[in-house]
């Protein structure tokens, strides 16, 4: 009786076992696609022919997930201009590519496709998510008739990576200046333009989601 007891335990053992691999393959499997909405989301207008590549990571899979990225002249990618392989998350919720500087984009004015997908540890992958954006290097030169002003030099009253303030490029979108914490003093920001120069309009972004929200109560001195 005990031996038909350690068979049947043993039986259920090997059953536990068998079931649990198979669920953890069938997990495994189910990888989502990325989410191609964060930067450039679809149909948007790149100004710079090595655009930083941003998007939101995939979920699911077993162990660290990597990612594939194909761009492409053609919506069936038939014709794939540039490829990267075993790109690495960057975050827990974004994974980013600059193009590097051989793969520049090489005809302005026209849409280039690219697609993302994702590779788990055991090799099993996602689906492809999509995209598209123009690529229009001039078209920021004379936005609404107007002209950017070249900034020489910035100065700022405290803080760190001041420089980020005039950076325009697609990495500039995701770094910033602020002053230090506790923001008891009152922050300022000098430009020095290359030379004197009518100003008729001024852009100023801020992070709605800061802990300070939008900006208020600033001026500007000329």
């Amino acid at each position: 009786m005990k031996i038909k007891n350690v068979t049947i335990n043993l039986l259920l053992f090997l059953s536990t076992i068998i079931l649990s691999y198979n669920n953890c393959y069938s997990q495994s499997s189910n990888i989502t696609p990325p989410s191609l909405t964060n930067n450039p989301s679809f149909d948007v207008i790149c100004t710079n022919s090595q655009p930083l590549l941003t998007f939101y990571n995939a979920k699911g899979g077993i162990g660290e997930l990597t990612y594939t990225i194909q761009i492409s002249t053609d919506q069936k990618f038939e014709n794939v201009y540039a490829e990267y392989n075993n790109i690495v998350q960057k975050t827990r919720f974004i994974t980013s590519k600059l193009l590097d500087n051989d793969d520049k984009l090489p005809i302005d004015k026209q849409y280039y496709y690219w697609r993302v997908k994702a590779t788990d540890s055991k090799n099993n992958e996602s689906s492809w998510a999509s995209s598209r954006f123009y690529l229009d290097t001039k078209s920021d030169d004379s936005f609404m008739n107007l002209i950017r002003v070249k900034v020489e030099s910035v100065v700022v009253s405290n803080g760190a990576n001041s420089k980020n303030i005039i950076d325009i490029t697609d990495i500039g979108n995701t770094t910033h200046w602020e002053p230090p914490p506790p923001y008891k003093t009152t922050p300022w920001v000098e430009f020095t333009l290359s030379e004197p120069t009518e100003i008729s309009r001024i852009w100023m972004l801020s992070n709605p989601n800061s802990k300070e929200g939008w900006l208020t109560n600033f001026y500007w001195m000329i």
